[in-house]
């Protein structure tokens, strides 16, 4: 069962358990389509971190964030005490939030007003690509709900191994 959390003029969030909870068809589709870019993207990869590789006195939730017009967006989270990490850990190379908006900070922003009515006080997102638009869109949303902090993007390891001649 979701549990809704906040609503706004702007945007409607709710908060799934991972795993276990049955996703909308919406959702499941849209980190269907993530995968296709990067297994890392997809909820097979999110939901067996969550089962098997978090802390156990964490908490692995899904935020989403959904306008008037169906816009959406998708944070998949680790959460502990009052601190929210990326749903990563060593083995990924890459974390990516679902959009299926070229403008998801509102949406971004409607997440994090979410997050601070819960206490959280530190947000960490990565590996978290440089360049793109979720960057772009969570700076804007990190701005926009008041959060301040620290904004990096320090590099990540490179996962190319040369293995020798061929």
């Amino acid at each position: 069962m979701r549990h809704p959390r906040h609503s706004t003029d702007q945007a409607k969030v709710e908060v799934w358990q991972m795993p276990g909870q049955e996703l909308s068809p919406e959702i499941v589709d849209g980190f269907l389509r993530l995968e296709g870019e990067n297994i890392e993207f997809g909820m097979d990869w999110l939901n067996n971190l969550a089962a098997h590789a978090m802390p156990e006195e964490s908490r692995n939730l899904l935020y989403t964030a959904r306008n008037k017009s169906g816009a959406l967006v998708a944070l998949p989270l680790n959460v502990l005490r009052d601190e929210a990490r990326a749903l990563s850990n060593w083995y990924t190379s890459l974390y990516s939030p679902l959009m299926t908006t070229r403008q998801p900070a509102p949406l971004f922003a409607a997440i994090f007003r979410q997050l601070a009515s819960e206490r959280i006080g530190s947000l960490t997102l990565s590996p978290l690509a440089e360049d793109g638009l979720a960057r772009a869109g969570i700076c804007e949303g990190l701005d926009a709900a008041g959060w301040r902090g620290s904004h990096t993007w320090p590099c990540f390891i490179n996962w190319f191994h040369d293995t020798g001649p061929d």
